[in-house]
């Protein structure tokens, strides 16, 4: 499903303006169309070929499963497995970690990070990370996972990133409604990861 937002102006006598305001992508399959419920979206510039811009910018894939149990709140992004992975010279890196931020708005409010691992364009990592969030702060929230190239014990670079939460949009906001909608058992997906912009 796709939503578009757009502003009508008029001054005085003047024929009405449109201006086209932004956009956002909606999965039908992530949603549970048996419950009414209200979903706040993010607004994205124009999205007219944003499958082959995705591809053109992504520097790897990265699987993780989340999980979120109510009664304990508790949220758990399993680590999986990261494939194609380069770097923004096109070179496969030598070593790579993922670090987990927890956000809210603008205000990071945890962060952990994998073990490292050594890579040959690929690596299992199957690592558990728990955070601990209630319901109210779930629908405001939001995960973003960088993988990160490392290139000694304490010097680290950003490959690329992935982002998923209430307010995003088509996969990324799938993968996170169908965690809330089925806490018995972990929802696992593969997603691009978009490089760092200059």
């Amino acid at each position: 499903l796709l939503c578009q937002m757009y502003a009508r102006f008029s001054a005085g006598d003047q024929t009405p303006v449109v201006h086209f305001v932004g956009e956002t992508k909606v999965r039908l399959k992530d949603l549970n169309l048996q419950v009414s419920k209200t979903h706040w979206l993010s607004l994205l510039p124009h999205m007219e070929n944003v499958d082959n811009d995705d591809e053109q910018c992504s520097s790897g894939e990265l699987q993780f499963a989340l999980s979120y149990s109510p009664t304990v709140q508790r949220l758990t992004v399993i680590l999986l497995k990261v494939r194609n992975v380069h770097n923004s010279e096109g070179r496969v890196p030598n070593a790579i970690l993922i670090r987990v931020y927890l956000v809210s708005g603008p205000k990071v409010l945890r962060k952990k990070t994998s073990i490292q691992k050594i890579v040959d364009g690929g690596a299992e990592f199957n690592e558990s990370i728990i955070f601990t969030v209630g319901q109210i702060q779930l629908n405001k929230a939001y995960l973003r996972a960088s993988v990160r190239e490392a290139h000694s014990m304490t010097e680290f670079s950003t490959i690329g990133h992935v982002t998923v939460g209430a307010r995003r949009s088509g996969k990324e906001l799938g993968h996170w409604q169908r965690m809330i909608d089925n806490s018995k058992s972990p929802c696992t997906m593969w997603h691009r990861l978009m490089m760092k912009k200059r």
